[in-house]
């Protein structure tokens, strides 16, 4: 993992790599903590040429009947409100970025 990510706030880490079917690359993380996969399938976009997977992350928050967790702490809020308040304290500055996604957040509802 790049040292950044321990550092308080999240490092913005791109590796340029030769094409490899991303379902292949996906099987490398398949055992990480918190893999997560975002697929660009789409055709005919410049967008769609970017599949992204994220691992390991610095922060995971969670929501179930008994509330909202971040990092395994209980906190006041709903989730929503909760993932709000994480995104504004991790922002990335809007800068040029040679990628269309370069920071928010990753994961899943259900």
């Amino acid at each position: 993992m790049c040292p950044a990510f321990r550092i308080g706030r999240p490092a913005v880490l791109i590796v340029d790599i030769p094409y490899r079917d991303p379902f292949a690359a996906l099987h490398a993380f398949a055992d990480a903590p918190y893999c997560a996969f975002l697929d660009s399938a789409a055709e005919g976009d410049a967008r769609a040429r970017w599949s992204y997977l994220g691992a390991d992350p610095f922060q995971v928050i969670t929501s179930a009947a008994d509330g909202v967790r971040v990092d395994g702490r209980l906190v006041p809020g709903n989730p929503f409100d909760v993932l709000a308040v994480a995104l504004a304290a991790n922002a990335v500055p809007a800068e040029p970025s040679p990628v269309p996604f370069r920071g928010g957040a990753m994961g899943y509802l259900g």
